[in-house]
């Protein structure tokens, strides 16, 4: 008994369309697994945008951040060497510590009668030049007065000293990259950054005429 080939025939439903071997060409240039990996790693979509929003991190970091902020306040009025520092409200590292740490105060309280995850909204452009004066008390401590051969080295290992002039600002820093959204600060906001050394000095001279320029109420001993 010889057997022919079997022709097997398959009935398409009513309705369907049948695919060219042109129209398969597509499925060719799809990304393999490995490929789909490598482009999600780099994808903005997997960037964990949702953490920086989270609640109960800002409530933590913002209690840090205020805790040591207290500490390094106690420190600039003379308390962990049992004296009272006179000049505390002259220095420029502590008027910009003290206004940062009022600020993420304001953040902390806000933080927490929020119910949901959202980005803090506290006064961004203080916020925004709150930031840069701390930034540059930062960078002038480390790039010049923490080298001065006038300067007593042991000052520099102070709890108050390394905490306002290193670990606070860094910290804020942190905060503004972190919990603000971005994309909204306006080009005006560097330009009234820049005011705010400049009022500075304003204070300190109109401070010093008050004073009729006597230098012996500078400590230069402080933070």
């Amino acid at each position: 008994v010889k057997h022919g080939p079997v022709v097997l025939s398959i009935r398409a439903p009513r309705g369907a369309q049948l695919l060219q071997a042109d129209d398969l060409s597509p499925l060719h240039s799809l990304p393999t697994p490995y490929e789909r990996g490598s482009r999600d790693i780099i994808s903005p979509a997997l960037i964990p945008t949702d953490n920086m929003k989270n609640r109960t991190t800002q409530l933590i970091w913002q209690t840090f951040y205020c805790t040591l902020a207290l500490v390094a306040i106690i420190g600039s009025v003379g308390f962990y060497d049992m004296k009272f520092t006179g000049d505390f409200y002259i220095y420029f590292t502590n008027i910009s510590n003290y206004l940062a740490a009022g600020i993420m105060f304001a953040e902390l309280i806000q933080t927490a009668r929020k119910r949901g995850d959202s980005f803090v909204t506290v006064a961004p452009r203080l916020r925004f030049i709150s930031m840069l004066g701390l930034v540059l008390t930062f960078l002038v401590f480390n790039l010049l007065l923490a080298g001065d051969p006038a300067r007593d080295p042991a000052l520099n290992y102070k709890v108050e000293c390394l905490l306002c002039h290193i670990v606070l600002p860094v910290m804020y820093v942190i905060d503004w990259l972190m919990c603000y959204e971005h994309g909204r600060v306006r080009w005006t906001w560097p330009l009234l950054s820049a005011l705010y050394p400049v009022v500075y000095l304003v204070y300190v001279f109109a401070h010093a005429a008050l004073w009729r320029f006597d230098s012996s109420i500078m400590n230069y001993a402080g933070t």
